[in-house]
């Protein structure tokens, strides 16, 4: 099964507002109907407050799970997060509830900026809801939410999410060409082969001469390496071969990039200290510590790095104004309260992702046949499409358009 995402359906955390705890009763009954939060006159249940949690969990867990495994995490949660000795369970337990009062801010002023979502945009919010159950088979084991409610919980988010993005289009851009102006580069690092330990090189010397007994070929000699290699990749690139090309040569070698302002750089990198005074096309090496690097500089200015570094700037520049105008908005909000005995009792543990089964053959078989069924009667439906659906598939694009403005948001 595919994993859809269909909205980036969290907001980053502005904890200008702060949370503020309030008292309560601690138990736990029907999680719609126990208050966990207020704002204003408003009650926000366990029942939304407990889905956004384990909704990011989930979707975490599925996207980013697998790397923090890699990485000796087998439970992603306990990974140390921030300075005050918390895990990324602790992290999202808070970001949880700063979201919950920011959808609610941002929502309030929807009418300031002309915001109100299309039937077009609550029926993606509706399919949006349904697909988590598909997605997510045993999400119901979480989260008592179902997908009516979960829609209307989806609609807030996404209002909150116009209103954001009509925050900072609104903001005045200035980015001086100066400041993101760079340039780019390319470089092969080789370093000082590994000592082998005695253990280790006995058993290379059996394996190869297992290999020798089995084979009568001769062995070819055996490759430059260290500071000899180095050299050898120095003069090719030298007399004009690509890296990408020398590379391609030698086991273990590759090609990374890098870009570095024209000017006002701030980098102690050597690689920028070596490439700042060389002309376009030159190629020079730095020796380090049982390493050496292949350096070339790829132009004056580098268009694309360039225009990246702009958008991130532009990009910085909107989310200042937009947190900025957040806090503003924060100021005259009603007053936000969190039932802590409650809320402290909803924690991330384990992980609760679990990983589609893999299709066997028979059904993989199965799936085609009935994708080229379905894919028949689209052809055929298509065929009959009359210009009210043209104008249908127009809507909904435009709705997919809005939603990508969304997500970059984010």
């Amino acid at each position: 099964m595919k994993l859809r995402k269909a909205f980036a359906l969290m907001l980053a955390a502005v904890t200008a507002a702060g949370v503020l705890s309030g008292c309560g009763s601690s138990k736990i009954g029907d999680y719609a109907t126990t208050q966990v939060a207020k704002y204003g006159n408003e009650t926000i249940y366990l029942e939304e407050a407990n889905f956004w949690l384990r909704y990011e969990q989930i979707t975490n867990e599925a996207y980013y799970g697998q790397m923090y495994a890699y990485f000796g995490y087998d439970n992603m949660w306990t990974m140390p997060d921030g300075e005050d000795g918390g895990t990324m369970a602790d992290t999202i337990h808070t970001a949880t509830m700063s979201q919950i009062l920011q959808r609610r801010v941002l929502a309030d002023h929807a009418a300031d900026y002309n915001v109100e979502l299309t039937e077009d945009q609550k029926a993606k919010c509706k399919e949006a809801a349904e697909n988590i159950f598909k997605d997510f088979p045993n999400f119901t084991e979480y989260s008592d939410a179902d997908a009516e409610k979960i829609a209307g919980y989806m609609e807030l988010n996404s209002t909150a999410y116009l209103v954001a993005d009509a925050i900072k289009a609104e903001t005045e851009i200035d980015v001086p060409e100066d400041s993101v102006a760079a340039y780019g580069i390319e470089y092969i690092t080789v370093t000082e082969p590994e000592e082998e330990t005695e253990a280790a090189a006995d058993e290379t010397a059996e394996a190869e001469t297992e290999a020798a007994a089995e084979t009568e070929a001769a062995e070819e000699p055996a490759g430059p390496e260290g500071e000899a290699l180095a050299n050898e990749v120095l003069a090719k690139a030298q007399a004009g071969t690509a890296l990408a090309d020398i590379a391609s040569e030698y086991e273990g070698l590759s090609v990374q990039s890098a870009d570095y302002l024209l000017t006002g750089e701030t980098s102690t990198d050597d690689k920028y200290l070596k490439t700042i005074g060389m002309a376009a096309g030159d190629v020079d090496m730095i020796a380090g510590d049982g390493s050496w690097t292949i350096v070339t500089r790829l132009n004056d200015k580098d268009e694309a790095a360039t225009e990246t570094r702009r958008e991130t700037a532009e990009n910085e520049q909107r989310t200042e104004h937009f947190n900025a105008v957040y806090t503003d908005f924060t100021k005259s909000a009603p007053k936000f309260s969190v039932n802590e005995k409650i809320w402290e009792q909803i924690k991330i543990t384990d992980m609760i992702y679990e990983a589609p089964e893999p299709e066997t053959e028979a059904a993989a078989e199965t799936t085609a046949a009935a994708e080229e069924t379905e894919a028949a009667v689209e052809t055929t439906a298509a065929a009959e499409e009359t210009e009210a659906a043209a104008e249908t598939t127009a809507a909904a694009e435009e709705t997919e358009a809005a939603e990508e403005t969304t997500e970059a948001a984010e």
